[in-house]
């Protein structure tokens, strides 16, 4: 008997007899019904894969970050009244000094030449103002020849208050003398050495000169330079000292003729105004007199003022004088800085100030001290804004007992602009957005669905939800980009 093959899909077909259709017949129904399950599993989309996390209840604080700069709270550029060679240096950087401590002092041999020989010129001012006296005594009627040896005396007295102004006045001469000789040869070398210089420094193009022959002529014409200084301030100070001795020298001139005034009208008894006339001579004495004794208290007053000392309790922070220095009434000689307590300053926006008040403490940063954050507490708050800027400072004051904090630090002052306590927080990740709102997938038995929610304050990659969900819920948070509203998930791994 021959059999047919009839190929039909995978199922192959055979022309039986007759006895064989039945069989065939529930083959046939057995492959159809397989075929037909295969094609419903096919249609059934799968599940997607999704990881979820649980909101957790916390505070949330929006911090606005301010930078600033740390400043002492007093500081203080310490200079001398009064120039001249420093001649003693008593404390050095890092120091800490209390207010009247002696910083350093200047050499005081002119000052003590010049209070000698004030002393000696007031000395022969009272001896004129005596005399002066005695010519008021004399045009009142007082014993002439008494009144004669008096004012000879005073003659005698104030020629040789001249005679010493005299010599003091040549000696102060000589001094220019020498002083403008040291100015001309400080001069002459400062040139040969800038000379001698500049041709090195073409020399050291072509490899006759090293490097360290120009370094040391560089630092030769520097060291000659403050040479030079020095000299200039000499023949100043030189100059200084010839005007002071010609002034004395007049003076002791004036006091001569005073006196010699004194004794004519004495010798001559004038009788015609001669009470007015001694009046008056005793009145010029009386003002010479009293003129030298203020320049005395001057001249006092710079001995004082020649050992400087502290304005103020704190620490050197820089110190420019060195011993032999000549230094001048401009010369910032020190720097203290009390730093007990520092300050830091912000300035905030107006929108911002409400959130301020004096007394409050705020979280200062200091990078370079510690990790660990400073309190600061608010002392001024400014009560207008910064020119061209609706800001205000805001000066906080850190204690600094132990000086770890120091004046030019970079600081950071924490303003918390908004609080929330307790609330749900999700990552950032898990919050979706359309043109209309912010949403969420929350998976409920293996379905997600689409919840809309309000957000509050986003920290980092943390954002607090004021509405929409529950505490207990579980939040997708990867997979849900590609998510809609009932979609069939997996819960592949729950975050924490």
């Amino acid at each position: 008997m021959y059999r047919h093959r009839i190929f039909y899909g995978k199922v192959v077909f055979s022309i039986l007899p007759k006895k064989n259709i039945g069989a065939l017949l529930g083959c046939l129904l057995l492959v159809v019904g397989c075929s037909a399950q295969e094609t419903a599993r096919e249609v059934t989309p799968p599940k997607i894969m999704v990881e979820v996390v649980a909101p957790i209840r916390q505070d949330m604080e929006s911090v606005l970050r301010y930078p600033c700069q740390i400043r002492p709270a007093t500081q203080v550029y310490v200079t001398s009244k009064i120039g001249g060679k420093v001649a003693a240096v008593y404390h050095d950087i890092a120091d800490k000094v209390t207010v009247g401590d002696p910083l350093f002092a200047l050499d005081t041999t002119d000052i003590d030449n010049n209070i000698r020989t004030l002393q000696a010129q007031i000395h022969t001012a009272e001896a004129a103002v005596r005399s002066a006296e005695t010519g008021v005594a004399l045009a009142t009627g007082s014993q002439l020849q008494s009144q004669i040896n008096q004012a000879s005396g005073a003659v005698l007295q104030a020629s040789s208050g001249v005679e010493q102004a005299r010599i003091a006045c040549l000696q102060s001469e000589l001094g220019v003398s020498n002083a403008n000789q040291a100015l001309e040869q400080a001069q002459l070398t400062y040139k040969d050495l800038e000379r001698d210089l500049q041709n090195s420094q073409k020399l050291l193009a072509v490899g006759e000169v090293t490097r360290r022959q120009l370094e040391q002529l560089e630092l030769a014409l520097e060291q000659m330079h403050l040479r030079l200084q020095q000299a200039e301030l000499g023949q100043s100070q030189a100059l200084l000292n010839h005007e002071l001795a010609k002034t004395m020298l007049e003076q002791a001139e004036s006091s001569q003729r005073l006196a010699e005034s004194s004794l004519a009208l004495v010798s001559n008894q004038v009788p015609l105004e001669a009470k007015q006339r001694a009046e008056d001579t005793l009145n010029q004495a009386t003002a010479q007199r009293d003129a030298l004794l203020t320049q005395l208290i001057t001249a006092e007053t710079a001995l004082a003022e020649a050992v400087v000392r502290a304005p103020i309790s704190g620490t050197i922070t820089s110190r420019q004088v060195e011993v032999g220095a000549m230094i001048g009434t401009s010369t910032m000689a020190f720097t203290l800085m009390d730093i007990e307590t520092v300050y830091a300053s912000i300035n905030i926006s107006e929108s911002h100030l409400n959130k301020v008040q004096v007394g409050m403490e705020m979280k200062v940063r200091i990078a370079a001290v510690r990790e660990e954050d400073y309190w600061g507490k608010i002392e001024v708050i400014g009560i207008a804004a910064a020119p061209g800027a609706a800001v205000f400072e805001v000066r906080l004051a850190l204690p600094n007992a132990e000086g770890a904090i120091k004046p030019g630090m970079y600081a950071e002052v924490n303003l918390v602009a908004l609080r929330e306590e307790g609330v749900l927080v999700l990552p950032r990740g898990a919050i979706l957005a359309d043109s209309n709102s912010h949403y969420i997938y929350v998976v409920e038995n293996d379905v997600a669905y689409r919840r809309e929610v309000r957000l509050g304050i986003e920290v980092g990659n943390m954002v607090s939800i004021l509405s929409g969900i529950q505490s207990a819920e579980a939040v997708v948070v990867k997979g849900n980009k590609g998510l809609s509203h009932g979609a069939a998930v997996t819960m592949v791994n729950t975050l924490s």
